[in-house]
């Protein structure tokens, strides 16, 4: 197994801490709004990463957290006359339910708030504090950078940088433009608490600053030491970089062994940001085009590529979502819910199933590549198309259960391919036929009065009715049984 780590900047083997759990933070969203569908990408990989360590016998704890206290919450509030926490409550509870429509497979995830953990914050500043890593500044805490001998690593930055520390707005009189604030100093009608410092036997109202939070919640959670710590990759400066400084100097421990971090999504060609107003909320793509459409599309990218929406992918990626559901129908309707005996399958498919799965885990074990995983599965996916039209095919309901089994099987790494296939076909064409503003009632009295008309053998008007619904786009497929099936076309 090996991982890119964005600290070494090269492929590594992967070796975990403990021979039988892999520890996992990852860096979650700051919860002031609706989640954009940026928000989700991170969440829909790293659950891949954790579904494939367990498949690898692992157990994988698994650290996804809120921030519930930050400025921009602080300032969401004042707009929507609320409480910052019972703002970030409610947005917390409205990202918990696109979370569950999206059916990750992996659901053993700890979700702690920032908020809740207000207390090991002031200790790890106490024990930074004690190691003489902090000074006060206007009634603020901050960390000085330059005691911290290894900081900029990560990112590659050093302190001689004259842009490092000038991404937000710096604070004047500090000992170093990057040096970051730990305890911020309370404002009026802020949420605060008390800071009691343990050398100046002084009480400093205010709240955690942001870094603080990660690294404070990862060592509650999951101790001193990571194996992998994840996120966005504009969190890697100065948010990553400010918690590796912090949580070694606190902990005299590496902070984490490997550092993952996936890209960006861009819209149009433009990175998706709020402030260029071409965002897409996750609830409202969800609903629109479904949470498999969703995890298809993030996977088919690799992690660290960036992600470009358009009409064109989410066209693409709804069409191939159907194409794998479409074939997992057709094995159903060919199994007739009978199970099978995959050992009656010739020794040629058996090799063919075994190296489509080998190929998949190599894929998988090289930094997880899903677009090579699809691959292989685009690969099986045409092999099945091509096995069941053939009329003389003896072993046709096996090789059907072989497909399905593995499909399933690698499509739970991936959170996909676990609906009930008929029923998501349905969903989706619903969607697609409220899209084209047709009636779905219309189309089936359309395919039910074509296959009327091929039992009676009326042929000319059965052709009719099949271009006429092409023209619809709708697609029909008349089965060896006898019966019809219908599409919406997917592109």
């Amino acid at each position: 197994m090996h991982i890119y780590n964005t600290q070494s900047k090269t492929k590594e083997e992967f070796k975990a801490l403990s021979s039988k759990t892999v520890k996992m933070y990852i860096c979650g969203p700051t919860v002031y709004n609706f989640l954009h569908i940026g928000n989700f990408r991170g969440l829909i990989f790293f659950n891949t990463v954790a579904s494939w360590f367990q498949h690898l016998g692992f157990s994988v704890d698994f650290v996804y957290n809120y921030t519930d206290i930050d400025d921009k919450i602080i300032q969401a509030s004042i707009e929507e006359k609320k409480t910052p926490l019972k703002l970030s409550e409610h947005y917390i509870k409205e990202f918990e339910k696109d979370k569950k429509n999206l059916k990750l497979s992996f659901t053993n995830i700890k979700h702690p708030k920032a908020s809740d953990h207000i207390q090991n914050m002031i200790k790890f500043i106490q024990d930074l504090e004690e190691k003489n890593f902090v000074y006060e500044l206007n009634s603020s805490l901050y960390f000085s950078v330059e005691k911290h001998l290894n900081y900029g690593r990560l990112s590659g930055r050093n302190l001689n940088d004259s842009h490092l520390g000038t991404r937000a707005k710096t604070e004047k009189g500090k000992k170093h433009p990057a040096d970051f604030v730990l305890w911020k100093a309370a404002k009026q009608d802020e949420p605060s608490w008390d800071y009691k410092s343990i050398k100046e036997n002084k009480i400093y109202k205010g709240r955690p600053g942001w870094h603080i939070e990660c690294s404070a919640m990862s060592k509650s959670l999951l101790g001193k030491e990571l194996d992998i710590h994840g996120g966005g990759l504009d969190l890697l400066f100065p948010h990553h970089e400010n918690e590796i400084a912090q949580s070694e100097s606190c902990n005299d421990k590496t902070f984490a062994n490997y550092w993952m971090h996936n890209n960006m999504i861009n819209f149009g060609d433009k990175k998706m940001s709020k402030s260029l107003g071409n965002i897409i909320l996750g609830k409202d793509f969800i609903k629109e085009h479904t949470g498999e459409v969703l995890k298809f599309l993030m996977l088919s990218v690799h992690y660290r590529s960036e992600l470009n929406f358009n009409s064109e992918s989410i066209s693409m990626a709804t069409y191939n979502t159907a194409k794998f559901y479409s074939a997992l129908n057709k094995a159903d309707i060919i199994l007739e819910k009978q199970t099978q005996d995959i050992s009656l399958l010739s020794q040629q498919d058996k090799e063919y199933f075994s190296l489509i799965e080998k190929n998949i885990t190599e894929a998988f074990c090289d930094d997880f590549n899903t677009p090579a995983v699809f691959a292989e599965l685009f690969k099986m996916l045409n092999a099945f198309n091509l096995k069941i039209s053939e009329n003389k095919f003896k072993e046709k309901k096996v090789y059907a259960y072989a497909f399905k089994i593995l499909i399933l099987k690698i499509g739970k790494f991936l959170s996909l391919f676990q609906e009930h296939p008929s029923s998501f076909l349905t969903e989706l064409d619903l969607l697609l036929l409220k899209e084209k503003n047709l009636d779905p009632k219309e189309i089936s009295q359309l395919v039910n009065k074509r296959s009327e008309a091929r039992k009676n053998k009326d042929f000319l008007l059965s052709d009719n009715l099949r271009q006429d619904l092409l023209s619809k786009g709708i697609q029909v497929q008349d089965l060896a049984n006898g019966t019809s099936i219908w599409e919406v076309e997917k592109k």
